[in-house]
């Protein structure tokens, strides 16, 4: 295991508010919203396995984590986030975005924020809680 190094496993709903947060408190973040149309979340694995060859700390963003991101990052320190908003903030929140593939089609992303509330419940994970909006 590589005690220098720490994963930060930053999760929550769609429209939680997980990237403004990351940008705000880590110096580097990756998020698959973020890298080239097309990206896989295997890309974006592999752009944070290289960012920690460079640094001791990143921040990866994702909804629930994987099993591909939990074998690739089973070396390193993981610090597990969860951002403790509330399903009808996030609501609020992809609405006012008015991101395009959510808006296509609102209840799949709805539903996919119900499975994930139903995952973090069932993970087994020691979640430190993350409140941005009150």
């Amino acid at each position: 295991m590589d005690y220098n190094k720490t994963i930060i496993l930053l999760c929550g709903f769609i429209g939680s508010g997980k990237t403004t947060y990351a940008n705000k408190k880590f110096d580097y973040v990756t998020d698959l919203d973020y890298m080239p149309a097309f990206s896989s979340k295997i890309n974006q694995i592999n752009l944070t396995l290289n960012l920690l060859k460079k640094y001791d700390e990143v921040c990866h963003i994702t909804c629930f984590p994987t099993k591909d991101e939990m074998r690739a990052f089973k070396k390193f320190n993981k610090k597990f986030l969860l951002m403790d908003t509330n399903l009808s903030q996030c609501k609020t929140n992809i609405l006012i975005r008015a991101r395009p593939r959510d808006l296509m089609n609102l209840n799949r992303v709805f539903k996919a924020n119900i499975d994930y509330q139903r995952k973090y419940k069932l993970s087994g994970i020691n979640w430190e809680l993350v409140k941005v909006f009150k």
